[in-house]
Formats: C-alpha cells, sequence, structure tokens
C-alpha cells in the first residue's frame, strides 16, 4: 500500500468533494456504476485519493437525516490506518421524502444537512 501522508484530504475539502460525489451519484447513472464498479479509481478522479492497494467499500443507504458529515470523514481517516475505506452513498430519496427532510431542489447534494450549509 502507498504511503498515505500524500494522500490525505482536510475536512473541508472532503465535505465538497464528498457533496459532489453524491451528487453525481444521484444525478448520473454512468457515474454511480462507476463508482459501484471501480470505487477508488473513481474516486480519486474526483478528488477524494486513496493510497495504492486501498479497499473502499461502497456502502449503498437510506438517506439518514440524523447523519453528520464529520462521522464519514473519520471513517474514511480510519481508512488510512486500515488501508479498508468506508463510503456511505444515501439513495436518492423521492421528492416526498426530500421535501419531508428539508431537502427542497432537485440537486440537492448531500447525505446530511451540514455539507451544504
Amino acid at each position: 500500500m502507498g504511503s498515505p501522508t500524500n494522500k490525505t484530504v482536510n475536512i473541508q475539502k472532503f465535505a465538497s468533494l464528498y457533496a459532489d460525489v453524491v451528487e453525481k451519484a444521484w444525478n448520473d447513472p454512468k457515474f454511480l456504476k462507476k463508482l459501484k464498479d471501480h470505487p477508488a479509481k473513481t474516486l480519486d478522479e474526483a478528488g477524494i485519493p486513496t493510497p495504492d492497494g486501498s479497499t473502499v467499500n461502497l456502502i449503498m443507504r437510506t438517506l439518514d437525516p440524523q447523519a453528520k458529515l464529520a462521522d464519514q470523514f473519520q471513517a474514511w481517516e480510519r481508512g488510512l490506518e486500515t488501508g479498508v475505506y468506508d463510503l456511505i452513498i444515501p439513495i436518492k430519496p423521492a421528492p416526498a421524502a426530500r421535501l419531508q427532510s428539508g431537502i427542497h431542489t432537485e440537486d440537492a447534494c448531500c447525505c446530511c444537512p451540514c455539507c451544504c450549509s
């Protein structure tokens, strides 16, 4: 596995890049397929690097309005130690569910309220 020192991303940059990845996964079926098929390579191309030889577990789950970006960032940082990264991509909610959770636009970008604020 490559050295993680040059493969880190700070939390502010991670938040922006992660929001972009989620938004693109929600709105671009080709990108989502590529993310599922080759997560580490796709994330690296999106600006979220992992050391060579790392494993990225893509976890697709229902939108959690209680989720915190800091939890995803900490899970990502644990990957620097273990070489195994967990990336949570929420399943895009139906329009009625987006309104109930406080997401009001078609181009909502993230899994939790804190990413876009």
